[in-house]
């Protein structure tokens, strides 16, 4: 198995890498990045990151892949959890006081 183009003329002259890697209209690209399945979530935040460092109005970087729709499901679930737990604690400690107040 092949580790991909040399360089950017290399990607061009492959018909499988420039359909691949060079968008039609020759001023976007592609990167696949094949990840093993150990802490993707700390790697996926040094992604972030780099995105966020670079990301202009005229240099749009975006992510997407198995591994990145995860991390962000993960995420929604902790704060959903957070936000459910800390609701269930203040409607219980609210409906104790007023059993008890009374």
């Amino acid at each position: 198995m092949g580790n991909g183009p040399k360089d950017f003329k290399d990607a061009e002259k492959s018909p499988l890498w420039s359909r691949l890697l060079i968008g039609e209209d020759r001023h976007s690209t592609n990167v696949i990045v094949l990840l093993p399945n150990r802490n993707t979530e700390q790697l996926i935040r040094q992604l972030e990151n780099i995105i966020e460092q670079f990301d202009r109005r005229d240099f749009r970087i975006h992510m997407a892949g198995a591994p990145y729709a995860v991390e962000l499901f993960r995420r929604s679930l902790t704060h959903d959890f957070r936000t459910l737990t800390l609701t269930s604690v203040a409607l219980f400690g609210l409906a104790m006081w007023a059993v008890f107040h009374s």
